[in-house]
């Protein structure tokens, strides 16, 4: 790093803003922070701020604890507290709803800001940022208040910009209340996804008190693996196969997943296993090998990856049996508006086989804006606009190096410029879930903290 880091600008306080604040608030030495987020409420991102009180994680409490050196702390936490309503299961496999999982951030980061350790080194504002440039003494954000905040370097923790949404007839909002009393007179609703959040709003639906049936539709039809409670296989590193073709990585995980059956456990252990490995894997892969996994096999390993809590897929599984809830691989091809409803017609997978479906309802839940060139948020849009970023890997994200720092148009990395969690995804793949973020903000705060340890004052 060739510049003094004294003042870190945080862009984005959710999970992984209030992350990185805690990680340089508990490192030593003299770093302070500004924090920028524009909701009311730290910690509470978009995973945390919009969820419901039923809403679970889908990583059980062992593995969420916001201190990579302090596993249990999570765990201690919740032992120790008597905000448990809706927490699931039992011991190391229970499972938090999101809402106290953002307050229990929220909570590590008021006390550690009142403590002797982080006193007077973070300062919160909440606004929003529009705009972020270099000057002769630093870098500066421009807030929408016309504010500028400057700094020697800017950490982006914005995460996904929320995907523009198409206008269906009868289109209910993602995440817009819903009209109880209007749900008598519905019948069917089409929901578009099968992932995680179409599973939230198939609860969102349920806890309004909707009785009729439910479709979701996604390209391939895959739904979330269910957890269970076994223990991550032992991988050694001289173990992985880096560098290989991607046809070969996968015979090897069948290998294992053969061998973790015939010793009572299942693929689950494998990939639990593989988590150490995961980002030093995916970036051994050609690009034409990420390609290709993009393609072909990412919707399948997905579904495993990102499990869902036991108790959510009990949920489903009874709706399924009472023929309330369908699952339907194929492709949106028109929907017509028919008056009281909206008529949808869907095209099958690699058929000419269509068939019409009549819904009083459509629920949009096709995922986040992978690529920053097409999100709505001013300070990305400043950034490549500017030529001080460009677009990741495959077109997720942002481009950085192993050290999150940022890539410009001209091919090099930034010293005052980095991103972490999701917008690093085409450099890591797994840097969505908290633990693989924990991991990334310890790093990179230890990184920042020396740079002002061993830079002229």
């Amino acid at each position: 790093m060739g510049v003094a880091i004294r003042h870190i600008i945080i862009v984005g306080g959710g999970a992984s803003g209030a992350l990185l604040a805690l990680n340089l608030l508990r490192a030593s030495g003299g770093v302070t922070a500004t924090l920028i987020e524009s909701r009311p409420l730290l910690a509470r991102g978009f995973a945390y701020g919009e969820a419901a009180p039923f809403h679970l994680l889908n990583v059980r409490a062992a593995n969420m604890s916001a201190y990579l050196d302090v596993p249990d702390h999570l765990l201690d936490w919740l032992d120790g507290t008597s905000s448990t309503e809706n927490v699931t299961g039992e011991g190391r496999f229970r499972f938090v709803p999101r809402r106290i999982y953002g307050r229990y951030l929220a909570e590590q980061l008021d006390a550690l800001t009142l403590s002797p350790l982080g006193r007077d080194r973070l300062q919160t504002i909440h606004g929003l940022a529009t705009s972020l440039e270099r000057t002769a003494s630093g870098v500066v954000v421009g807030l929408e208040n016309g504010r500028q905040i400057a700094g020697d370097a800017v950490v982006l923790a914005t995460g996904y910009g929320v995907k523009p949404q198409n206008r269906f007839p009868h289109q209910w909002l993602a995440w817009a209340p819903i009209d109880t009393d209007a749900l008598a007179s519905v019948q069917d609703v089409l929901i578009l996804g099968t992932g995680h959040s179409a599973i939230d709003h198939v609860q969102l639906l349920l806890a309004a008190g909707y009785r009729g049936r439910i479709t979701l539709l996604s390209r391939h039809g895959f739904m979330p693996s269910v957890h269970k409670p076994v223990e991550p296989a032992r991988i050694d590193a001289r173990e992985v196969p880096f560098g290989a073709r991607l046809s070969a990585v996968w015979r090897w995980v069948r290998i294992l997943a053969k061998q973790a059956e015939s010793a009572g456990s299942d693929w689950r252990a494998v990939l639990d296993g593989l988590r150490p490995h995961a980002q030093e894997l995916w970036q051994s892969l050609s690009d034409a090998e990420q390609a290709r996994f993009i393609r072909h096999a990412r919707s399948r390993y997905d579904v495993r990856r990102h499990r869902l809590a036991p108790f959510v897929a009990n949920v489903l599984d009874r709706l399924q049996r009472e023929d309330r809830l369908r699952v339907i691989a194929g492709r949106l091809q028109s929907v017509s508006d028919i008056g009281e409803a909206a008529e949808v017609v869907i095209g099958g997978r690699g058929t000419d086989f269509e068939q019409k479906l009549v819904v009083q309802g459509i629920i949009d839940c096709r995922g986040f804006e992978l690529d920053p060139a097409q999100s709505n948020n001013p300070v990305l849009q400043s950034l490549l606009t500017q030529g001080l970023a460009r677009t990741g890997r495959h077109g997720f994200g942002l481009a950085v190096d192993r050290d999150c720092a940022l890539i410009d148009d001209a091919g090099e990395a930034a010293s005052d410029l980095y991103a972490i969690g999701p917008l690093t995804r085409g450099q890591f793949w797994e840097s969505i879930s908290i633990p693989d973020i924990r991991q990334q903000t310890a790093v990179l705060a230890n990184q920042l903290v020396n740079a002002h340890a061993t830079s002229p004052v």
